[in-house]
């Protein structure tokens, strides 16, 4: 039970230092296999996902959209947002209809094809909290650092403690063949 806990522990340091080391050669962006990761900041999604809820996000052509399809996309002032396709216009352009799924009204303006990141694979409620917290000071020396130095300090310990039987052992079998 402790080694699958040590290395579940050991696997979701090294998972979470390769995002946070990523995002912050991005920019600011966490990737993980091709999928880009943001954290969900209103309930304009409920029931879809929550706030806090990590979303997966996946690069596709806008083209290739249809009505029903969430998208995460650029808004207004550089805002992300990830809202519903309820409408495609064509006319000027292929642009989309959008409607956070708890809101009354579509939103105002249509998304043009350019201001689409992607469709929104799956979510992961409140783990996006998490990934923003990591990557705050407190957040990395809270669930990277402290971790990792307790693994040092217990593995650490563990390998004292097997170096002393071991000298232990030898020192019973020089006394046994003396």
């Amino acid at each position: 039970m402790g080694n699958v806990f040590f290395v579940s522990l050991i696997i979701l340091i090294a998972s979470m230092l390769f995002i946070l080391v990523q995002s912050k050669l991005n920019g600011g962006q966490a990737k993980f296999a091709g999928y880009q990761l943001y954290t969900v900041l209103s309930g304009s999604m409920n029931p879809a996902f929550d706030t806090g809820s990590l979303v997966v996000v996946k690069q596709v052509d806008p083209a290739n959209l249809q009505g029903g399809n969430i998208i995460a996309f650029n808004g207004h002032g550089g805002r992300l947002i990830s809202h519903r396709i309820v409408g495609i216009d064509l006319e000027n352009g292929l642009s989309f209809i959008t409607k956070g799924d708890a809101n009354p009204v579509a939103d105002s303006g249509a998304v043009s094809a350019n201001q689409v990141i992607g469709t929104v694979q799956f979510s992961i409620p409140f783990l996006g909290w998490l990934l923003a917290f990591c990557q705050t000071k407190q957040g990395l020396l809270t669930l990277i650092i402290i971790p990792a130095l307790a693994i040092l300090i217990l593995e650490g310990r563990e390998l004292w403690s097997y170096a002393l039987q071991l000298d232990k052992e030898k020192k019973a079998k020089s006394v046994m063949q003396n």
